[in-house]
């Protein structure tokens, strides 16, 4: 998903232009500053000269002699090329107005960027109301705009309420679109989802988006304050630190706040400043603080070594205990646990059950996974470090 998707899924698009409005403001301003002070010393030194060029020609015309044509053509000619120099002048003032224009059409296509909503129409005004959490997809088809190729064919799946589902399947086979799907960001060409009974058409995509969390493969962090992180995407205004404490408690992360400095701790672009697993943690905290009770986790550890894969799912359990939760992964242990795992192959359903049932029936199940191991690099064995220190690499000496 890109940066644009998890904005909307975190039904944070009006929050995020605010602060790119605010953002370009301040960019304008100071850009156009720099930009102005340029223009305006350019235009005096201009003036200034050309001024002097105009009066030196007039005195010039004026003590002319009578009948001396070659002089009148002369000075002509110097009046014209001061005039030519005055345009220049005119086209500074005229590129400080398009420094303006070239800005604001940045921040309108960022903003744009933002707010497109794949053509979807939002008239539903209707709320979500969530009772235990059940998701139902009826003879769901879907193709990305410009594609011919169904990625999402004939789909059916009922999730009972608080249920744990894994939809595992290779790259492309519809996994990640199934949840963009239930999350509005693309609408079915034909088919239904159902939440809690409720065709997710028929409510705003707001209320949907605010019942249901995302965890994704890469936390959205900006710069800014700790808590401003945190609240990114909820009701801020409703938020108090003793609702964030409480949400942090219930997670036994209070360790994590007090080593990144406390809420008022400044979180670098992009979260620079922290580590993937740290990143990740925070995501959920933020997840959280919408209390949800639907969670779509997508390939949460991909980025993440063994330590801070741990934690992270140590957490995630956690905070999805009483919850519908779906996760989707290549990764097979993250598959144990849960109630039913769903194969996917080219947006069909072609194998489900539990993991014990599938580990050994499943032909589909057992191929994906020894391609997925197969696939993965090889730890260096003792054998092949003597090997490569032996053709005297500088890296194995000490």
């Amino acid at each position: 998903m890109t940066a644009a998707d998890l904005v909307r899924l975190l039904d944070a698009t009006q929050t995020s232009n605010e602060r790119l409005k605010t953002a370009m403001v301040d960019y304008v301003r100071a850009d156009t500053k720099v930009v102005s002070s340029l223009h305006i010393l350019n235009f005096f030194q201009k003036l200034f000269l050309e001024t002097g060029s105009l009066k030196a020609v007039s005195q010039t015309i004026l003590s002319a002699e009578p009948g001396n044509s070659t002089s009148l053509i002369k000075q002509v000619s110097a009046t014209t090329s001061a005039f030519q120099n005055i345009s220049s002048t005119l086209h500074f003032l005229g590129t400080l107005t398009q420094t303006w224009i070239l800005n604001w059409r940045r921040m309108k296509k960022v903003s744009e960027i933002l707010m497109n909503e794949q053509n979807i129409q939002d008239e539903a005004k209707k709320e979500l109301v969530i009772n235990r959490g059940s998701i139902r997809f009826n003879n769901l088809f879907f193709k990305y705009p410009g594609s011919t190729d169904y990625v999402i064919k004939n789909f059916n799946l009922f999730i009972p309420g608080k249920a744990k589902i894994g939809i595992t399947g290779t790259n492309g086979a519809g996994k990640t679109s199934l949840l963009k799907l239930l999350m509005r960001l693309y609408n079915a060409e034909k088919g239904e989802i159902l939440v809690c009974g409720q065709n997710i058409s028929d409510v705003s995509i707001n209320s949907l988006r605010s019942k249901i969390a995302v965890i994704p493969q890469q936390a959205y962090l900006f710069n800014g304050s700790l808590r401003e992180n945190l609240l990114f995407g909820n009701n801020e205004a409703a938020i108090t630190d003793n609702d964030i404490d409480k949400v942090v408690n219930s997670l036994e992360l209070q360790s994590l706040v007090k080593k990144i400095g406390g809420y008022n701790a400044i979180i670098e672009e992009n979260g620079s400043n922290l580590s993937g697993g740290e990143k990740q943690l925070l995501s959920i905290i933020r997840c959280a603080l919408k209390n949800p009770s639907i969670v779509l986790i997508d390939e949460v550890t991909t980025f993440l070594d063994k330590i801070n894969e741990n934690k992270v799912l140590e957490v995630v359990k956690k905070f999805c205990e009483d919850k519908t939760m779906i996760v989707v992964t290549h990764e097979p242990y993250l598959l144990k646990d849960l109630d039913e795992v769903i194969i996917l192959d080219k947006g069909l359903i072609v194998e489900r059950g539990s993991f014990d049932e599938l580990e050994k029936n499943g032909l589909i199940f057992k191929n994906l996974f020894d391609y997925v191991e197969n696939t993965k690099p090889k730890p260096l064995q003792n054998k092949d470090i003597a090997m490569h220190c032996s053709s005297g690499d500088s890296c194995c000496s000490a």
